[in-house]
């Protein structure tokens, strides 16, 4: 019999199995084993007007310590409008003042994001000001060496000095500016040669990652966690195809560091299966678990998947062995699901099959497992457990109204796929049946199910 868990505990265990199914539809436009990777310089470049590098002139604090006021001059452009920085004097040995702090040292650098307001063809005449907030002329503007550009949270551009403000009123200005500044990130000088040498978005992926595979685990950490981020965006076939420029020594390396993040654990540890000798499948295999502790590392998925792909058939026997053993955790078993759904999304010819689905079919006598091994069944449209689970349904999960309707799921996706195959329409109609039979005894299965079945996009 089944031992129930308390709701909670219940509850959050079918959240975590549903989370990692919801996985493998996502997988197939991004590296299998990094955890939502943060968002890369270039794409919050993609997504700004403007991207300077500046270096911090000075930082002040107004109004007894009120308003913090950091003083910046642009040093270099690297995304912005020709035209609109013509118009209003963006350019290089600028200087720009924002209401914000920007912590650091006279000298320091930062990488700052920036929005141009909307404008049409017809463009507003802006009025300069001085270090008072009064309008200067263009005139008295154009004589002053340094322009200031200040930008602010607080105030609309308004008065006469200003045409057409209508144009910026959803745009705020202490002093009329060009550039509403959005964001900034401090850049040690490795930074900024990093940030000023970023590949272009427009080049092929497998480029544009020989580009960054150079600076993993850069001494820098912000280069360090861009260069991660950038292949943990990438599609799995991308990563493959640069596997000739992954050092073997350094993967090691860095999956030994028992303080390696986990995110990036994974990814080396598929990295190491795809460039690997036979000598580290057993070095993926003993760096699994924690040195101290025993415990497996989080992270340690992409071990798994790396080991199984220089052992195949072999390693899957012994890892299969290990998982349904009695001592196992649940997060060994886990890793063990997700190194099963890379293989049968991504490398289907170095595993049979029927290798994996039989592995998949072992999770199902272990009850904490039996969820994510149904929702997986169905969508490889294996339905040979069907009896099996028929019989589970009115023994296990007799009194388990979330497991019925898992098993109803997997019986209705058989329905389905009998539209598509000729050899379902047997296990369909025992299916069609047994979803009759079992919502006319638990009426409450009747309404709507708590998620569907999707195969991956």
């Amino acid at each position: 019999m089944r031992k129930s868990l308390p709701v909670p505990t219940k509850l959050l265990a079918r959240i975590a199995s549903a989370a990692i199914a919801l996985l493998c539809s996502v997988w197939l436009v991004a590296c299998p084993f990094c955890l939502a990777p943060p968002q890369t310089f270039s794409e919050r470049m993609l997504l700004s007007d403007v991207v300077v590098i500046a270096e911090l002139v000075k930082f002040e604090v107004l109004n007894n310590g009120q308003v913090p006021k950091s003083t910046l001059r642009i040093r270099h452009i690297l995304r912005g409008d020709e035209q609109l920085a013509a118009r209003f004097g963006i350019s290089s040995g600028r200087i720009t003042v924002l209401p914000a702090e920007a912590t650091g040292k006279p000298g320091d650098f930062f990488l700052m994001f920036g929005d141009l307001p909307n404008l049409s063809d017809d463009l507003p005449e802006v009025a300069a000001s001085n270090s008072s907030g009064d309008a200067v002329t263009t005139e008295e503007n154009s004589s002053k060496k340094i322009p200031v550009l200040t930008a602010s949270i607080s105030k609309t551009v308004s008065g006469p000095a200003v045409k057409k403000a209508s144009l910026f009123q959803k745009v705020s200005w202490e002093i009329p500016g060009a550039v509403v500044w959005a964001d900034f990130d401090a850049l040690s000088p490795a930074g900024v040669d990093y940030v000023r040498r970023l590949p272009s978005r427009d080049l092929p992926a497998q480029e544009r990652l020989a580009f960054f595979n150079a600076f993993l685990e850069s001494p820098d950490p912000n280069i360090a966690e861009d260069s991660w981020a950038e292949f943990g965006g990438a599609a799995y076939g991308d990563v493959k195809a640069v596997r000739h420029l992954f050092q073997r020594d350094k993967l090691r390396a860095w999956i030994a560091d028992p303080l390696m993040s986990p995110e990036r654990l994974g990814l080396y540890g598929l990295m190491l299966g795809l460039c690997g000798e036979a000598s580290d499948a057993d070095f993926l295999r003993a760096h699994q678990r924690d040195a101290k502790t025993g415990e497996f590392r989080f992270g340690g998925e992409g071990l798994m998947a790396g080991y199984l792909l220089l052992t195949r058939e072999d390693g899957l026997q012994l890892c299969r062995e290990e998982v349904l053993s009695a001592d196992a955790t649940d997060s060994l078993r886990h890793a063990f699901i997700q190194s099963l759904q890379f293989f049968k999304s991504y490398e289907p010819d170095l595993l049979s099959s029927e290798s994996i689905c039989q592995s998949m079919r072992d999770m199902l006598a272990i009850p904490s497992m039996r969820d994510i091994a149904i929702i997986n069944l169905a969508r490889w449209e294996d339905w040979t457990v069907l009896p099996q689970l028929m019989t589970i349904f009115e023994t296990e999960y007799a009194n388990d109204p979330a497991g019925q309707k898992i098993v109803l799921q997997y019986a209705e996706a058989c329905q389905k796929a009998a539209a598509k195959k000729s050899e379902t329409e047997e296990a369909a109609c025992v299916a069609s049946d047994f979803i009759v039979r079992m919502k006319q005894k638990y009426g409450s299965l009747n309404k709507a199910a708590a998620f569907e079945f999707r195969a991956p996009q």
